[in-house]
């Protein structure tokens, strides 16, 4: 399956951050963090080892950027104009309206301008609003902090740290200033191009269905309209699979692409996955995060992580914490795990133990139901 390899999973290479995200397109950020940060996870199936505080030179270096894609993400600053009709669109919506926090926002913005990055907890405010995760009768947030979500989404702020935790703000002008600059210049039908082949480049292959995470908004004919530009200029290419449509990056079909010889766990919010209709049109493997399942509907556990072997997918695990060390289980999948198998749980929670400064525990391996013949191991 050559989207392994185009998600950067068959080959991982010692780089920057900056560089692994240039070259994937974008690093989908995890909101919930239960068992890791799932984006340092991703990052470190690709590069090696990635701790909060390599993210962090890289924010404050200007070489990754965190922008709304289909949902927040890194992206390196050689995409940013792939970002710009995304922040147009928050400004015409005058999102600062909805929660009623204008002022809060002009007083963050001059605030920011006399002295410098901030932080949400150092701003005062006595007042709350319904705004984030709150229910709409539930004003939870402070208004600060919403002003400073809000002025993020418009491109008018930029995280420039993400240390202990804690997003750092700056002016987005004086951080990234071209980018500040494009937000008000770039033409209109550039900033559609930018962000359409930035989709392309970074999914790989779309489709079926709604043609992948509508990145940068957009209505769905817009979006038909790019890709078609985008196949008139040789970038894409149609391809037709039992029956079902796609549009594939012209650059993927370059060249062998040898079976890998490896096994994951992958991250819930990995790039392999991100575009569900198409794993399963292609896989024929249906994934679903259980983080937001009721507890009782669950077939794994809410931190449930795809298990890919080669290029096919050969179950899940649950991962979580317990007494202070990380627990794994192999929860769906054939039973009798061959080697390969369990080297990659060994090595996930490992990895994990790192990144979070933890012991690891012994994983428990135990089936629960297949998923369909199992191919011969891969050796090596």
């Amino acid at each position: 399956m050559r989207l392994v390899h185009w998600v950067g999973l068959a080959a991982p290479r010692r780089e920057s951050v900056g560089d692994t995200v240039r070259r994937l397109g974008a690093i989908q950020l995890d909101p919930v963090q239960v068992v890791v940060p799932a984006h340092l996870w991703t990052l470190s199936l690709r590069r090696g080892p990635t701790p909060p505080g390599a993210l962090d030179q890289a924010l404050a270096a200007g070489d990754v950027l965190e922008g709304y894609c289909h949902a927040r993400a890194l992206v390196h600053r050689d995409d940013a104009d792939a970002l710009v009709a995304g922040f147009r669109h928050a400004r015409a919506r005058a999102l600062g309206r909805q929660y009623g926090v204008e002022d809060e926002m002009r007083s963050v913005l001059a605030f920011m301008e006399r002295e410098g990055p901030v932080q949400a907890r150092a701003l005062s405010s006595t007042r709350r609003v319904a705004a984030g995760w709150d229910a709409e009768d539930a004003a939870r947030t402070k208004a600060t902090s919403a002003a400073l979500e809000l002025l993020w989404w418009e491109g008018r702020i930029a995280v420039v740290s993400r240390s202990g935790g804690q997003k750092h703000y700056d002016l987005m002008a004086r951080h990234l200033p071209h980018l500040d600059h494009w937000v008000e210049a770039l033409p209109p039908a550039d900033a559609a191009r930018a962000a359409a082949r930035h989709r392309h480049r970074a999914l790989g292959i779309v489709g079926p269905g709604r043609s992948g995470p509508p990145w940068a908004g957009g209505t769905a004919a817009a979006r038909q309209a790019e890709t078609a530009a985008l196949a008139a200029e040789n970038e894409v290419v149609h391809v037709s699979v039992d029956g079902r449509s796609y549009w594939v990056w012209a650059a993927m079909l370059d060249g062998d692409r040898p079976t890998p010889r490896r096994s994951w766990l992958l991250a819930p919010l990995d790039n392999l996955l991100w575009h569900r209709p198409r794993l399963e049109a292609l896989a024929g493997y249906r994934y679903r995060w259980e983080i937001y399942t009721p507890a009782a509907q669950r077939r794994v556990g809410p931190y449930n992580m795809p298990i890919l072997w080669g290029t096919r997918f050969w179950g899940e695990a649950d991962a979580r914490w317990e007494d202070g060390r990380l627990a794994t289980r192999l929860a769906v999948g054939p039973p009798d795990p061959p080697p390969a198998i369990l080297r990659a749980v060994g090595a996930a929670e490992a990895l994990c133990a790192r990144l979070r400064g933890a012991p690891s525990a012994d994983s428990s391996p135990w089936a629960v139901r297949g998923l369909g013949p199992m191919e011969p191991e891969l050796p090596g």
